[in-house]
């Protein structure tokens, strides 16, 4: 009786539950209670009425699919699509489908046009709108509310428009003239969009909110692009202006090299020139900034960090702590064009037969120590600049190659006891060793002696890479998307130059922010860290600032202000690289102003850049454009002069057969 009793409460729970499950299911189903009006003509708008419509409802007159303008749970409305006679009206959302009601066409003026759907149904003044429908021509006029616009392209099915002024949401109608009569269409509702925040980021550096306005936004080589930013305190204080170009290193054509000021470490060249000086054609250095820190140990001025060249190291790795265990960062790139960031720890030797020599530095030729010896090689310049308090060594590897990652076996070519200055090559480089133990160790040595040269560059965090390019810098201030406090001169602002990458190495950025001015008033390194991390960077590093900070883009020349008020000639820097073709044909052309912001009557003149089909610069001011003020103001000799009243919208610029605008504010 027991195990009958639990048996019937089983059943009865089991029905229990399909009942729920079926009334659940039942009541997910959409289903339509009224059609109003139920018959319309094409482009007309409908109200659906009903349950259950769901999130993404879709609705259908017969096989043709209406736009909706406006849905809920209970309520749809509709743009009557293309039809005639009487059909059936369904609702589907999802795999479910409503029972169909029935709507009859009404039959309009053949002659006037049939407005069925517009894209987008919200949008700023000087957006394009692509009005889809039917007995369009070539006098068709469009209607904002009363705004009357000219069509830019037309066919029999679409015309598309630029936006005029406006607000709210308001009644799109379009216009044929037949034979001097009217014949007007349907009506469609358009809303003009509003902007959060008048186009405003915000930000949060050091517990101090900033807006952030996107001055400049373009392409500047394939799959690269460069950013102007002006930061300024909700509250109205201290600005900030920043730069970033942002490379995806995946790209085929993009490359990353570090620059040795005149191709030697006692040399130092701005930026500007060693991108001119470097540049070939397909071989285009179009971004760049300053990197490594300058080393002024007895006045030398030389790189205070490791920079590797196309796998030929120039100097080397800074072994000295920053601060308890944390070393200074080198931006490393391996072969494969991926970015990392790392401290790198140095050594270097050079064993004869038993005895082994340390190698302390590397083209330092001021640099003496008597019990270790210098290498030099092409990075030192055209001769190694010493004097004939040594002697100086020349080898050249047996296998034709020197590895700067481990080993190498090296010929004497001969020894120089008590003379310097002697001239490098590719193939000749030269060990050097001041009077006493490194000069005795050099002395020994003759002719064809067969030397093992060793070199190593290990991370200290202990990751896998074959470095290839490499450039110096001070503090890693981000690692996997952590902000590392300033611990070293932190406490002061500064101008200030990084690099970082995301995507796990494969898109790198480049950051220049200035600094000591009234412009821009410059950032902590960790400041600079959350600028980068906020526009997507995970780790980062940090270059010399200060007067050195600079970032150069290829045509457009130095697009900061560096606080020296020039450009300053630095030790190295660091470059993106493009491979593509040169081509100076104009395929697109892009705004130098992204967004500006103007008060009522004020005036500014609008630039272009051309870019080829590849996406570089091939001409800095495009001339023959045409500028469409859109009702926002008017624009005479090359100059935009901004309305009377309160507005924002796009001013539209064609060349040829080619488009871009710019948004603008008047306040």
């Amino acid at each position: 009786m027991k195990k009958f009793t639990i048996l019937v409460t089983l059943v009865i729970v089991v029905l229990q539950c399909c009942k729920k499950d079926k009334a659940t299911t039942q009541t997910s189903i959409p289903e339509i209670v009224s059609i109003t009006p139920s018959s319309a003509a094409v482009g007309e708008e409908v109200l659906l009425a009903g349950k259950n419509f769901g999130n993404a409802p879709e609705v259908y007159f017969g096989d043709a699919k209406a736009q909706i303008t406006s849905k809920s749970a209970t309520e749809i409305k509709v743009v009557v699509p293309a039809g005639t006679g009487t059909v059936e009206v369904y609702v589907k959302n999802g795999s479910d489908k409503t029972k169909s009601v029935s709507f009859t066409y009404i039959a309009g003026d053949p002659q006037a046009p049939v407005l069925t759907s517009v894209k987008p149904r919200s949008a700023i003044t000087g957006d394009t709108l692509v009005i889809s429908g039917k007995n369009f021509n070539a006098g068709t006029k469009v209607l904002f509310a009363t705004t009357e616009v000219q069509p830019v392209f037309f066919t029999a099915t679409a015309v598309t428009v630029i936006i005029p002024p406006g607000s709210g949401t308001v009644k799109l109608t379009a216009q044929n003239i037949i034979n001097g009569a009217v014949k007007p269409s349907n009506q469609i509702d358009f809303t003009y969009a509003q902007i959060a925040n008048n186009n405003y980021g915000t930000i949060t550096l050091t517990g101090v909110t900033y807006k952030i306005d996107t001055l400049s936004y373009f392409e500047i080589a394939p799959g690269t692009f460069y950013m102007a930013l002006n930061l300024t305190e909700s509250s109205g204080g201290k600005p900030l202006k920043a730069f970033i170009t942002t490379v995806d290193g995946t790209n085929q054509y993009m490359n990353f090299k570090p620059v040795i000021g005149r191709d030697s470490v006692s040399n130092n060249e701005r930026p500007s020139a060693m991108a001119a000086r470097k540049s070939s054609p397909g071989n285009r250095y179009v971004v760049g900034t300053n990197s490594d820190f300058f080393d002024v140990t007895n006045g030398t001025g030389y790189q205070r960090n490791a920079n590797m060249v196309d796998g030929v190291l120039a100097s080397i790795g800074d072994n000295k702590a920053i601060k308890g265990s944390e070393y200074p960062g080198n931006a490393i790139f391996d072969a494969q064009k991926r970015m990392y960031i790392d401290n790198l720890k140095y050594s270097a030797s050079v064993s004869f037969g038993s005895q082994t020599m340390e190698i302390d530095t590397i083209n330092y030729y001021k640099y003496l120590n008597t019990n270790k010896l210098t290498f030099f090689n092409i990075y030192c310049g055209k001769t190694t600049g010493t004097n004939n308090d040594r002697t100086e060594v020349a080898i050249t590897p047996v296998n034709g190659s020197w590895n700067y990652l481990g080993e190498t076996d090296v010929k004497v070519v001969n020894v120089y006891p008590n003379k310097g200055d002697h001239a490098v090559s590719n193939s000749i480089s030269y060990l050097s060793g001041a009077t006493g133990a490194a000069a005795n160790f050099l002395n020994q040595l003759k002719k064809d002696d067969v030397l093992k040269l060793k070199f190593s560059l290990v991370p200290r965090s202990g990751i896998s890479v074959t470095p290839y390019n490499i450039t110096g810098g001070r503090q890693i201030i981000m690692r996997n998307g952590t902000i590392l406090p300033d611990i070293w001169n932190g406490p002061e602002k500064h101008p200030r130059t990084g690099i970082g990458y995301s995507n796990s190495g494969k898109k790198v950025y480049f950051c220049v922010i200035d600094g000591r001015s009234t412009a821009s008033v410059g950032v902590y390194t960790s400041e600079m860290a959350q600028i980068m991390k906020y526009f997507g960077a995970t780790d980062a590093l940090n270059f010399d600032g200060g007067g050195s900070t600079v970032m150069y883009l290829d045509k457009i020349g130095i697009v900061n202000t560096p606080s020296d008020g020039s450009e300053r000639a630095v030790v190295s820097g660091m470059f993106a690289v493009s491979s593509a073709p040169d081509d100076n044909q104009i395929a697109k052309i892009v705004p130098k102003q992204y967004i500006v912001r103007l008060n009522k009557g004020d005036v500014f003149t609008p630039v272009f850049y051309g870019l080829n089909k590849y996406g570089q610069v091939v001409n800095t001011n495009v001339s023959g454009v045409t500028v469409q003020t859109n009702g926002l103001g008017t624009y005479t000799d090359k100059k935009f002069t901004a309305g009377n009243q309160s507005i924002f919208g796009y001013i539209t610029a064609k060349y040829q057969n080619l488009s871009t605008r710019i948004k603008v504010f008047v306040q």
